[in-house]
């Protein structure tokens, strides 16, 4: 982070806070530093955040103004067989005056501090900068990964550009083993999803465990009309995805994708013609570049891309940070190839 604090300036008074109780000068620091949108996901997502555990760590000045901000969502995944729970870093914010790496870091130690003594975190992860990733390091985390934007062509608004994507189908093989398994399409608010939002199967990976609750503080106004599901069923069991889009651009996310352990991340393929039918340009997902989900991703014919997220233009990825709080968050940080996430498991 720059340096532009005075010496002078006295260091925050860091507590832990339940958020909801701190709304109003939560909202006034990140609207004073260009965030007025943080209104609107504070409403949308933090009272069902907070229901379920979540908290967060503020710094006041000496006028008690809040200066400095992060808070811990609790996320559920699966990993193997075992249910655990990690603590996602969100909404980092220092005012300038105090973005020296000093007040950030004394955040940040405060806040693993206490983590450590919550049973009920395994361990703590985030998606973030490389200042952000610096920070945090210097408070005893690591980079453990980086996450990648991986990309599929779907088809061209004019003929020739559609002629060259389907060569490029035709070349990498994809749609040539879907005639085993049968796509349907599914508008979101007319979806009942609940038998895809839990990991099928077990495998050994990091999987999240999503739901309504969360499909709503991820999207914003979910279900809308740009809100789909897609199932695939097929002889090794069904499968499903959610995706949001296309946009105007023609580019589709791929916000999450559930399929049992016997099918890997090529069942996505067979999703292609709705895809089609839907008239996306390009699909898009994000997850850990470094695991075997990624892997997949690539051999089915994904491409990665530098990422279209706010604030990491030009950047082809962002840097993962994590921090086991548990003996299992011990196995799971230092197994990234076994992280299978996706857009939903992050900030």
């Amino acid at each position: 982070m720059p340096s532009t604090a005075q010496p002078s300036l006295p260091m925050p008074e860091i507590s832990c806070v339940n958020p909801l109780s701190y709304r109003s000068a939560l909202e006034q620091l990140f609207a004073d530093h260009g965030r007025a949108d943080h209104s609107e996901f504070f409403a949308r997502a933090y009272p069902g955040a907070v229901a379920e555990g979540a908290k967060a760590w503020i710094g006041a000045d000496h006028e008690g103004r809040v200066v400095m901000h992060a808070s811990r969502f609790p996320h559920s995944f699966v990993f193997g067989d075992v249910k655990v729970t990690g603590g996602l870093i969100v909404n980092i914010l220092v005012a300038t005056p105090y973005r020296t790496h000093h007040p950030a870091r004394a955040l940040f130690e405060r806040f693993i501090e206490d983590s450590r003594t919550d049973r009920q975190i395994d361990f703590l992860y985030t998606e973030t900068t490389e200042r952000g990733a610096n920070v945090l390091k210097a408070a005893g985390a690591r980079v453990i990964g980086r996450v990648g934007r991986f990309v599929l062509p779907i088809r061209g608004t004019k003929r020739g550009v559609d002629l060259a994507v389907k060569a490029y189908h035709h070349v990498r093989g994809i749609g040539t083993g879907a005639g085993r398994m049968t796509a349907t399409h599914h508008p979101a608010a007319a979806f009942s999803c609940e038998a895809f939002d839990a990991p099928l199967g077990v495998a050994d990976r990091l999987r999240g465990v999503h739901g309504l609750t969360l499909y709503r503080r991820r999207l914003k106004g979910y279900p809308t009309p740009l809100d789909h599901w897609i199932t695939v069923k097929g002889p090794n069991g069904p499968a499903a995805a959610l995706v949001r889009g296309p946009e105007a651009n023609g580019l589709a996310t791929l916000v999450k994708l559930n399929h049992p352990p016997s099918q890997t991340a090529a069942t996505v393929l067979a999703m292609v013609p709705v895809l089609r039918q839907m008239e996306c340009r390009v699909v898009q997902i994000y997850t850990v570049a470094e695991s075997l989900f990624a892997g997949e991703l690539r051999r089915a014919g994904f491409i990665e891309r530098s990422s279209q997220r706010a604030g990491s233009v030009g950047r082809t990825s962002q840097p993962l940070v994590a921090l086991p709080i548990s003996p299992v968050g011990e196995d799971i940080v230092a197994s990234i190839a076994r992280w299978q996430i996706t857009g939903l498991d992050l900030d």
